[in-house]
């Protein structure tokens, strides 16, 4: 883990150039009156922030479906069925 890099908010008026830089090193965290204000990210930083966060999501929606599945086992779908529905289309035992 890295250790954070902390900078006041006015770094943004009095060198932001600067400020910009450091984010090749991580997030910056920026302070307003000795209190956390605000982070900054690189937009690869952020990127790869939200690709995880919709991972994440993703991964929690199959783990609440395979639990729904395995409680009532009548309500599931087959897998062309769900085949079909990933591309778009209704399954056709649906309609």
């Amino acid at each position: 883990m890295r250790i954070p890099q902390i900078e006041p908010v006015t770094s943004l008026v009095s060198d932001y150039k600067a400020l910009i830089s450091k984010l090749t090193n991580g997030p910056v965290i920026l302070f307003e009156q000795n209190r956390p204000a605000a982070v900054l990210f690189s937009v690869s930083e952020y990127e790869k922030m939200a690709a995880r966060l919709n991972q994440l999501e993703l991964l929690r929606e199959a783990k609440r479906n395979l639990a729904k599945a395995v409680l009532h086992p009548d309500m599931t779908i087959s897998h062309d069925d769900l085949k079909q529905i990933l591309k778009g289309r209704s399954p056709k035992a649906m309609g």
